[in-house]
């Protein structure tokens, strides 16, 4: 919109640039309008917070692989901490209430790991919802990571599939 930027500068009386959208792929010209700078914005924003439960679950992939391939079980860091995995109430993050890891273990794994988003201050589609880790291919000598999440589809990555 021609001369917004200069009207925003008279009105506010501070420096104004126009935002564009940027980091998001599809919709070409549609995404990198102006126009939706916000609703972009925040679904980024979004996806920045959803991040950070994935990486604190991630976090633990190492100690839970260990103690399986060691024990055959699943650690569960429920109530107390576990072969050196803390209580999952200890691992938190802005974001994130908790991660629990446990399951029941099969000769494939099936061990998981589950960041709890909180329930206030944090995006409406991700408040209380989880991300789940699951340990498979144990048997198999080559440990794989299944992603699932209950939020909705639009603040997963592509690696990680929507439950809900």
């Amino acid at each position: 919109m021609e001369g917004a930027v200069e009207l925003a500068e008279e009105v506010f009386h501070v420096p104004v640039r126009l935002g564009i959208p940027q980091g998001v792929t599809g919709l070409g010209d549609v995404v990198r309008n102006p126009m939706n700078a916000t609703g972009v914005g925040l679904l980024l924003f979004a996806r920045a917070q959803f991040a950070e439960g994935l990486n604190l679950a991630s976090g633990q992939k190492a100690s839970l692989t260990e103690a399986f391939a060691q024990s055959g079980t699943c650690p569960d860091n429920a109530s107390a901490e576990s072969v050196g995995i803390p209580v999952s109430t200890d691992i938190t993050g802005n974001y994130v209430q908790s991660v629990t890891v446990g399951g029941t273990a099969d000769v494939s794994g099936n061990c998981t790991i589950t960041a709890l988003f909180k329930s206030t201050g944090v995006s409406t589609g991700l408040a209380g919802q989880s991300v789940t880790l699951t340990m498979g291919n144990a048997d198999k000598g080559s440990v794989t990571w299944r992603c699932t999440s209950s939020a909705n589809q639009r603040y997963l990555p592509q690696s990680c599939e929507s439950q809900a």
